[in-house]
């Protein structure tokens, strides 16, 4: 029997001050991400995701960050 990964990627409240966006792994095995690419505005943002995030956000806005690398 073979595993393979298979990521979902979602996103809710884009018009809302609570926007939400996951990437999870529903499959039956690891999923290994290599590269993340950033883009705004049609540009190539070469930055760390979570520094870009936190120069993006206001300090008056609320960003808070859920890392998990568990097996369900």
């Amino acid at each position: 029997m073979s595993v393979y990964p298979h990521l979902e990627i979602g996103h809710n409240g884009i018009h809302s001050e609570e926007y939400t966006f996951t990437i999870e792994n529903k499959g039956v095995g690891p999923a290994i991400i290599e590269t993340l690419l950033i883009g705004k505005n049609g540009e190539l943002i070469e930055q760390d995701f979570v520094m870009f995030l936190r120069k993006e956000i206001s300090e008056t806005e609320n960003l808070e960050m859920e890392f998990s690398n568990h097996l369900t």
